[in-house]
C-alpha cells in the first residue's frame, strides 16, 4: 500500500482487499474486505458503518464495526510483493457496477484485467494466483501505476509474476 501511495504521489491513499470470488460469465474477480476503504473508493451511497461482519460470527454476540462501501467504477491497480521480497505482482483493472452486491464490507467488482499490461482472463487470475500460492491482502489503489510498478520491478531485480492458463490436468508448481 506504501508503494502505491508514493507511486501516486499520496493523491488518493490505498486499500488492503481479497480476492473474494470471481464470475466467469462477466470475466470479473470481486475484491472485497470486512475493513475500511478510503472513502473516495466509494459509489454514490458512500460508506455505512456496520455490525462487522467475522468478528463473533458464530456467536450470539456483535464484536466491532466495519465500512459497508461499494466501490465506485474506477481504474484501479492491484499489486503485492511477496516470496520474501523475491516477485511482484501488477494488475491494473476496471471496477464496473456488478449485479451481485456481495457481502457487507468493502468491495468491488474488477473486469478489464491486465497482468504486467497483459490482457488476462479472471479464471486465468485466480489459476496463477493459486499455482503460485499467492498470499491474500492486496494492495489496491486508483489509476493505473502498471508502467511504473514494471519499472520498480526493473529497478529492484523483481520477478514479475506471469500468468499460468488454467488447463484439465495438474500443472506444473514452479513458476
Amino acid at each position: 500500500m506504501l508503494l502505491l501511495n508514493y507511486i501516486s504521489n499520496a493523491e488518493k491513499s490505498s486499500t488492503l482487499l481479497d480476492l473474494a470470488t470471481f464470475d466467469k460469465k462477466a470475466d470479473a474477480v470481486q475484491m472485497w474486505h470486512c475493513g475500511v476503504s478510503p472513502r473516495h473508493f466509494a459509489n454514490e451511497d458512500g460508506i455505512k458503518w456496520v455490525d462487522h461482519t467475522t468478528l463473533g460470527r458464530k456467536t450470539e454476540k456483535k464484536y466491532g464495526v466495519a465500512g459497508d462501501q461499494v466501490f465506485a467504477p474506477q481504474e484501479t491497480t492491484t499489486t503485492y510483493i511477496s516470496n520474501n521480497g523475491e516477485r511482484i505482482l501488477v494488475l491494473n483493472s476496471s471496477i464496473f457496477e456488478h449485479t451481485n452486491k456481495g457481502f457487507d464490507g468493502t468491495r468491488g467488482w474488477f473486469r478489464n484485467i491486465h497482468l504486467n499490461r497483459k490482457k488476462i482472463s479472471s479464471e486465468n487470475l485466480v489459476n496463477t494466483l493459486n499455482i503460485v500460492g499467492h498470499e491474500h491482502h492486496y494492495a489496491v489503489g486508483q489509476g493505473d501505476y502498471s508502467k511504473e510498478l514494471i519499472e520498480f520491478a526493473a529497478w529492484n531485480n523483481l520477478k514479475l509474476i506471469e500468468e499460468i492458463p488454467l488447463v484439465d490436468y495438474l500443472s506444473p508448481m514452479e513458476h
